[in-house]
């Protein structure tokens, strides 16, 4: 059996771990928000282009859609992730509470 310390510094791993995964969702999650304003811009640009006529009769074209998915994909995945940090914070918790009872049970 390890000793607490050594459990202590890997649970704090774990924890740091899960720290270091968020913020790089964060960055994934920003990035992927940048790209959407830059094809919202390009798309923008490209119909100001086009006839007036054109532009009226447009409704709901493919960009839109597409952007509409992109957003509620990202959505339920940070939903899903969240609740996945949430979910490993408190089995950390669990786990640093037995590693303190077993260090009491040894003292």
């Amino acid at each position: 059996m390890t000793a607490p310390s050594e459990t202590r510094d890997e649970v704090l791993g774990m924890a740091a771990d899960t720290e270091e995964m968020k913020n790089q969702v964060a960055v994934i999650l920003g990035d992927l928000q940048t790209r959407i304003i830059h094809l919202e811009g390009a798309r923008k640009s490209a119909r100001g282009a086009r006839k007036p006529d054109e532009v009226e009769r447009e409704t709901l074209d493919c960009g839109k859609i597409f952007l509409i998915v992109v957003n509620l994909v990202l959505a339920v995945l940070c939903l899903y992730l969240f609740s996945e940090v949430q979910n490993l914070q408190g089995a950390l918790g669990d786990l640093w509470e037995l590693v303190q009872l077993e260090g009491d049970k040894k003292n």
